[in-house]
């Protein structure tokens, strides 16, 4: 099952259905919503949100201004209205990559089109997805419950983001994702556009991988990460061998990265695809940083590497005895 959005909502015209069951029209936004740039933690739900003013700083929750825990009851209400007050953090790119990209049982949904997304997204733990899995245009459908099997908690991250052209509708899926339950919730503002205008890596899925650059042409290069040994065990077929730790140890570039640009001498044409033997090896992750720092501008990691290359329903060319070894998941 995938599950996305398309650009379909915008954040000045949500359905009057959406907003509803929101609370935007019910005197205030979801409990425990946060203000844009509130650096708090998550919103948590608590039905006694704001019921009696505490003294504790809780921006919004039911809809009471409390004041005494520093609300500022002149703007209070109008911010409360849905207008300003989400229960969705945003995170820039930068922030992303450095809180949120490594975070254990933290989940990505890519809403681009399917192909978009296998060919290149953002790199983390993501599922591609479509709308129509999820929303009708009025209402939550049963299918929203996917994201049951998709996420190990409520309270894990859930991390939303497009092309970066459809920031609202993105929004609003991510505000959807509440009425179902999760209570950790961001928006990366800009989407996949003010990723790769960092010149960072992008992850590729076998599909992406295939459909683009296998077999390779020229000035692609398909590179394995790990040792020469298991390099000759087995790795896909046509893929070059290139240790990452002869250019890159302990976060740091070895001889400059000499031994990569003597592979892949041209920066800005070169197509790097590197991967190890499955996502629990982190060699090509690292060849993927090494590659940005060096100043290679398309640069991909194919996290799942060897054994889905080998694994139904794909089944790719490899070379090397010891591809029988490897043991494939039902």
């Amino acid at each position: 099952m995938r599950f996305s959005v398309r650009s379909f909502l915008s954040r000045g015209a949500l359905p009057l259905a959406m907003a509803v069951s929101l609370g935007f029209l019910a005197g205030g936004c979801p409990e425990g919503g946060i203000l844009p740039g509130d650096d708090a933690a998550p919103p948590q739900r608590d039905s006694a949100v704001d019921a009696a003013p505490d003294g504790e700083v809780d921006p919004c929750g039911d809809g009471v201004c409390d004041e005494a825990g520093g609300e500022d009851c002149t703007t209070c209400e109008l911010d409360c209205l849905g207008i300003a007050c989400s229960p969705v953090r945003d995170v820039t790119v930068q922030q992303y990559r450095e809180d949120l990209l490594h975070e254990i049982g933290g989940t990505v949904i890519d809403m681009r089109d399917q192909v978009e997304c296998e060919n290149a997204r953002i790199p983390g733990d993501t599922f591609c997805s479509t709308v129509s899995d999820w929303w009708d245009g009025a209402a939550i459908t049963d299918n929203g419950g996917f994201l049951d099997w998709a996420t190990m908690s409520l309270h894990n991250p859930l991390t939303f983001y497009g092309d970066g052209s459809d920031d609202d509708g993105v929004l609003a899926a991510a505000e959807a994702a509440w009425e179902l339950g999760y209570d950790n919730l961001y928006r990366i503002v800009g989407g996949i556009s003010a990723w790769r205008s960092e010149g960072w890596y992008q992850d590729i899925s076998r599909e992406g991988l295939l459909r683009l650059y296998y077999p390779a042409g020229p000035d692609v290069y398909l590179i394995d990460t790990m040792d020469a040994t298991a390099y000759e065990s087995c790795h896909i077929q046509d893929a070059t061998s290139l240790d990452t730790y002869s250019f890159y140890y302990n976060g740091q570039l070895l001889d400059n990265g000499q031994p990569l640009l003597d592979l892949a001498p041209d920066l800005d044409s070169s197509v790097l695809i590197f991967f190890c033997i499955n996502r629990a090896c982190v060699a090509s992750e690292e060849a993927s940083v090494a590659a940005e720092l060096i100043g290679y501008q398309h640069i991909f990691h194919y996290k799942e590497g060897t054994e889905d290359w080998y694994c139904p329903p794909s089944n790719g060319p490899v070379e090397g005895t010891g591809c029988s070894d490897i043991i494939c998941s039902p």
